[in-house]
């Protein structure tokens, strides 16, 4: 089957493939028809269900998530939301090939349909041996289809990824066999609160900066830089610096730079330092390029997402911890086909430890 693969450029890179200066490992997103599944590195896994690539309409969204290692036998960590449709009542039928399977309330918000615990294990038993699935409202009014080719196959591999496979405890590769939970630790990153202060560079320094660095060339049209206080380090105040470096389709391209004032009060700027990075656009020899940039005083955080088309339904994010040096990778998400699914697959999760 041939894959919907929408590439900004040509010559477009796979993104998280740099060389890790620090232990980070990214889970693998694997596709299977209409289903996409992966893992991150605390084997936490999501299935998604995807739109056929003839995109008929009345399709809705499917997200199916499961945490490593289960409770006293218990099912837990499993859950099923169903999303994507509008609908003013308050109770839901699902049923797949034409037999209803389930039935539950309606509730208003980013998943209006929720199934959990032993609930949401008999649905995947009937999902893995069906074709389509149809959710109508209360009333027996159609609210959207779900396609469920390569379901199977997408919980197999979820199954395989925790461990789960021949064991009683399975979504589709049952056996006889007790679970032994496996769930890698997360990693916890230790990060000094940043010290206030409100110093940073004028506009004339940013201008000097992008038009002294590698970015100059592709800093055409409109531009958006933005600089942020980084607090006070050592009595010398700093700084980061989003300069624009160009944009494609759906995508702001920019490069960060760390700044220090000195003691004559000039700044200086080295590229960010990242403990893990990759880019959908490639990078420079000298600077790493970063897409859709934002940044977050409070919690220390840069975000970046690329979409590799308009309707953001495949591309890549990635959320870092500035620790006082670099930046941390603490979460990142994938979707590499591009079939209407708006649920890109969690593969690098970490906890932040803030101190001071």
């Amino acid at each position: 089957m041939l894959r919907n693969r929408v590439y900004i450029f040509v010559a477009i890179l796979a993104f998280f493939t740099s060389p890790a200066l620090a232990d980070v490992k990214l889970g693998e997103t694997h596709y299977f028809k209409n289903w996409a599944a992966g893992c991150d590195n605390g084997l936490s896994c999501e299935a998604v269900a995807m739109l056929p690539p003839e995109l008929p309409e009345g399709m809705i969204s499917l997200v199916l998530s499961r945490s490593a290692g289960n409770i006293a036998g218990k099912d837990d960590g499993l859950k099923i939301n169903i999303f994507g449709f509008d609908s003013e009542s308050d109770r839901y039928q699902l049923s797949i090939d034409g037999k209803q399977v389930d039935t539950g309330p309606i509730i208003q918000g980013i998943a209006p349909i929720s199934v959990t615990g032993k609930d949401a294990m008999k649905l995947v038993r009937a999902i893995v041996r069906g074709k389509e699935a149809v959710v109508a409202d209360g009333a027996g009014k159609m609210l959207g289809k779900i396609s469920l080719a390569g379901s199977s196959a997408a919980l197999r591999y979820v199954d395989a990824a925790q461990y789960r496979t021949a064991t009683t405890g399975a979504l589709v590769a049952r056996g006889k066999r007790k679970y032994r939970k496996v769930s890698p630790p997360l990693p916890t990153i230790s990060v000094p609160r940043l010290i206030p202060g409100n110093d940073i560079p004028d506009a004339s320094v940013l201008v000097a900066l992008a038009e002294g660095s590698s970015c100059a060339e592709d800093r055409i049209g409109v531009t958006q830089d933005a600089v942020y206080g980084l607090g006070v380090k050592d009595g010398s105040a700093r700084a980061l610096a989003l300069i624009s470096c160009g944009n494609g389709a759906y995508n702001l391209v920019s490069t960060a730079f760390v700044g220090t004032k000195d003691a004559a009060g000039k700044w200086k700027f080295q590229p960010a330092a990242y403990d893990y990075f990759g880019s959908n656009f490639g990078d420079k020899a000298d600077l790493k390029l970063i897409v859709n940039a934002g940044w977050d005083a409070e919690k220390q955080t840069l975000s970046t997402f690329s979409k590799s088309r308009g309707i953001g339904d495949c591309g890549r994010s990635a959320d870092y911890v500035w620790d006082g040096n670099m930046f941390r990778l603490i979460h990142a998400r994938s979707m590499e086909e591009c079939q209407g699914s708006v649920d890109w697959i969690t593969v690098w999760r970490a906890n932040v430890a803030y101190s001071g």
